[in-house]
């Protein structure tokens, strides 16, 4: 079972008692299942952990240091304060790690996959964050599904860096400020079905120096370009749209 520890510091002025009310962070006690009530890092192999309350902070929220970890955000929502290089979720030289079930907002960055591969990110938004809604660099074949990534000050979502051989599927992407979903940086052989973007300043789908992508049943509108494709590696993009 996991406790959850709560601190008072009393401070007497006088007459006067002021209480300074702290919540301890999440403190991964080992178990294979855990409830979270607070930010923390997750660092056992293995373990599922589930969210039991909405949460704020002002620093980054979760951070995974061990494979196959999985988080239930349980349907509740995650904040932050908007400040820079803060996460909702860092994930950084992982395998397998899931993510799923969670709102997360007013981060840097929503969600952040670093050199992490063969993971899941399911039913998640990742809306109004100062960078990017989700952001993988050098991270391959991860699973996005089923996701909202909009109004976020840069790009919906972002792969950069030899991100490879994700799927991308059932994704609204809508009114960022930059792209809806953009990759950059030999991120090839990438797999997009079921695709909103609407209404971002530059672009719906956004591929450069990238090839082998495949996208399907896209909807793109945008007041400048639906789907701009640039640089050289580029050439072997290849999309699908209804109708």
């Amino acid at each position: 079972e996991n406790y959850h520890q709560e601190t008072f510091d009393l401070l007497v002025l006088i007459s006067n008692i002021s209480f300074d009310y702290v919540v301890d962070p999440f403190s991964d006690n080992g178990s294979l299942v855990q409830n979270v009530n607070d930010c923390g890092t997750l660092s056992t192999a293995n373990a599922v952990y589930t969210l039991q309350n909405n949460i704020s902070t002002t620093g980054t929220c979760f951070t995974i240091t061990a494979n196959n970890v999985t988080l239930n955000g349980n349907g509740y929502n995650i904040s932050g304060d908007g400040g820079v290089n803060d996460y909702g979720f860092n994930v950084t030289s992982r395998n397998n790690a899931t993510i799923k079930n969670a709102y997360v907002t007013n981060f840097s960055y929503g969600i952040y996959l670093s050199l992490t591969n063969n993971s899941l990110i399911q039913n998640v938004t990742a809306n109004s964050n100062s960078e990017n809604g989700i952001y993988l660099i050098t991270s391959s074949n991860n699973n996005l599904t089923q996701l909202t990534a909009n109004s976020n000050a840069k790009h919906g979502i972002y792969l950069i860096t030899s991100s490879n051989n994700n799927t991308l599927n059932s994704i609204t992407a809508n009114s960022n400020g930059e792209n809806g979903i953009y990759f950059d940086s030999s991120s090839n052989n990438n797999q997009l079905n079921n695709i909103t973007a609407n209404s971002n300043f530059l672009n719906g789908i956004r591929i450069s120096s990238s090839s082998n992508n495949l996208g399907t049943s896209l909807t793109q509108y945008t007041p400048l370009i639906s789907i701009s494709v640039k640089g050289r590696n580029s050439s072997n993009l290849q999309m699908y749209l209804p109708g």
